[in-house]
């Protein structure tokens, strides 16, 4: 593998990294402060959703709405 794929794969991993410290701490002032029982349950639900979101079947056609921002608006048309 040459370093440019070495350098975004350890840039990635870095900051994977860093996020899971940040969720981390959001799970730990949240269970400190108010209670663990709803902490550990927000969390779980964060864990769920990403793989939920990923796999479950989509509608044909929701690739183009989602990148239009859900078909709301469009950038104009150009014409020549």
């Amino acid at each position: 593998m040459s370093p440019h794929v070495w350098a975004v794969f350890v840039a990635s991993f870095l900051a994977s990294s860093v996020e899971f410290v940040e969720a981390f701490t959001i799970v730990l002032v949240i269970g400190v402060t108010v209670n663990w029982k709803s902490s550990l349950a927000g969390a779980g639900i964060a864990v769920g959703a990403g793989p939920t979101a990923m796999l479950r079947p989509r509608a044909p056609g929701s690739a183009p709405r989602i990148a239009r921002g859900w078909g709301g608006w469009s950038p104009p048309q150009v014409s020549r």
